[in-house]
């Protein structure tokens, strides 16, 4: 069977909402059972929470979840390590931690250097995180979200500053167009050592929706050896099945073969009263509902696309190995 890599997945959020939540729940479309049926060998666990006044105590509850996931769990799970190369078929799955959202680890209203030194302490504590997101769909103090227009703001800025050199990547997905264009133009003028990378988003040639990639942005990744994570969920995909195919088609014609990956996003819906849904769709594909779906839906990629059996593993784990591997650091 083929390995996964996987960018993103909320079962951290979905542990941390309720003590009485397990790994093993199957409500979660990401639980320990699904991973390992489907196959995946290396899970990013996304550290995730709203911006308000309870986002740091989350964030950091969540840290500690994830601290204990491999302590409690050393038959189901370990944590992922660098150099990183892909466990046997009968290992455990190999956990990374990263930010979906900075207020995770600084408040809105503290000093920003409270926070650098949260973050700090986490990595001594954890290890880096493979990624993190200046904001969610929303603005915060780094900068604008998704479903805003907003750009970067002078904290997000300096937050860049102290990410340089540390070999953790910025992810794009959940950045506004503004925030996106503004962190790459920053980046680049001021000479920052920060990788970039998109871990759970779709082409917007494809499907319309502000939380996937422009192809200019698409492009630009590309072009600096960035992964991109195809998302699951229905609404960034299409209404059909078919449209999977359609957007990993796009990011082959603009020269992704070896930085396309998947990111899921499998997520307990109950927990998420304001995702966007569309009439008449369900939030996942009947045969794709879960991390189980992987051996089923890599065939159905290999076979429609008529993809080599080289691009089928670069897609399924290569291409996120590799890119783990450019990082340079030990998670």
């Amino acid at each position: 069977m083929i390995p996964v890599a996987d960018l993103h997945c909320d079962l951290l959020c979905y542990l941390e909402e309720n003590p009485a939540r397990t790994p093993y729940d199957s409500v979660v479309r990401c639980s320990f059972p699904q991973l390992m049926k489907g196959h995946v060998k290396l899970q990013t666990l996304a550290n995730f929470t709203h911006t308000g006044p309870l986002s740091v105590k989350k964030g950091m509850a969540q840290v500690q979840l994830y601290r204990q996931l491999a302590l409690l769990y050393p038959k189901d799970v370990k944590r992922g390590q660098m150099p990183f190369s892909m466990p046997g078929q009968t290992d455990p799955v190999a956990l990374l931690m990263a930010f979906e959202n900075a207020s995770g680890f600084c408040g809105e209203e503290e000093p920003l250097k409270d926070g650098i030194n949260r973050l700090q302490a986490v990595i001594r504590d954890v290890g880096k995180p493979l990624y993190i997101s200046l904001t969610w769909n929303t603005e915060n103090r780094f900068g604008g979200g998704a479903l805003t227009n907003c750009g970067l703001k002078e904290d997000g800025k300096r937050l860049l500053e102290e990410l340089n050199g540390q070999g953790i990547a910025i992810d794009l997905s959940h950045a506004s167009d503004p925030l996106a264009y503004e962190m790459i133009d920053y980046i680049e003028n001021k000479g920052l050592d920060i990788p970039l990378m998109a871990s759970h988003s779709n082409a917007r040639a494809i499907k319309n929706v502000p939380r996937n990639l422009p192809t200019d942005i698409a492009k630009e990744l590309f072009r600096r050896r960035a992964i991109v994570g195809l998302n699951l969920y229905g609404p960034f995909v299409g209404l059909s099945e078919e449209a999977i195919l359609q957007h990993l088609a796009f990011w082959l014609e603009l020269g992704g073969e070896k930085y396309m990956c998947f990111g899921s996003d499998f997520f307990y819906e109950g927990d998420f009263s304001t995702i966007q849904r569309v009439k008449g769709q369900d939030l996942f594909f009947k045969r794709y509902p879960d991390a189980s779906c992987y051996p089923a839906l890599i065939e159905f990629i290999r076979k429609e696309l008529k993809l080599s059996e080289s691009i089928v593993h670069q897609l399924a784990y290569q291409n996120a190995v590799d890119f783990l591997n450019r990082l340079g650091a030990k998670i």
